[in-house]
């Protein structure tokens, strides 16, 4: 059975590769919230201090934006894509691992959280709202 017929028939994993993907999203959204902190920090110097224009940072920050886009477009979404191809899906009916090129996640059916390693370093991450259809969708995938 290929990956992605797997993927799909066995919701448990479909959710794990969501909390994967949403780790690498709040990073990213973390990241970018600093970002426009700073922004609005060097826009507000911009207008009260160098006579700009409210419309020239306006401009100025809408090119950033796009080229920060174009960019994400770029580099970043076709290595997630790399990341999620060649992920290796493993359950024994009691814990379950999916593993990509620098990513590792296992869960143990019935507890709170999961254990993520990326790049030789280990975080656990809470599951407990997730713990119910997490159980519900071992019980099926048996």
């Amino acid at each position: 059975m290929e990956l992605w017929g797997f993927v799909q028939e066995n919701t448990l994993v479909s959710v794990i590769l969501a909390v994967i993907f949403i780790i690498f999203v709040v990073g990213i959204l973390k990241s970018m919230l600093k970002l426009a902190f700073i922004a609005v920090i060097i826009g507000s110097v911009l207008v009260l201090v160098f006579d700009f224009s409210p419309s020239d940072v306006r401009q100025m920050g809408e090119q950033g934006v796009t080229q920060a886009k174009a960019w994400v477009e770029e580099h970043i979404m076709p290595v997630a894509e790399e990341e999620l191809k060649g992920a290796d899906v493993q359950h024994d009916g009691e814990q379950y691992t999916i593993k990509t090129k620098s990513l590792k996640l296992v869960w143990n059916k019935g507890e709170d959280v999961a254990e993520v390693t990326y790049k030789g370093e280990t975080h656990t991450i809470d599951v407990s709202g997730m713990k119910t259809m997490l159980q519900e969708t071992v019980e099926q995938a048996k």
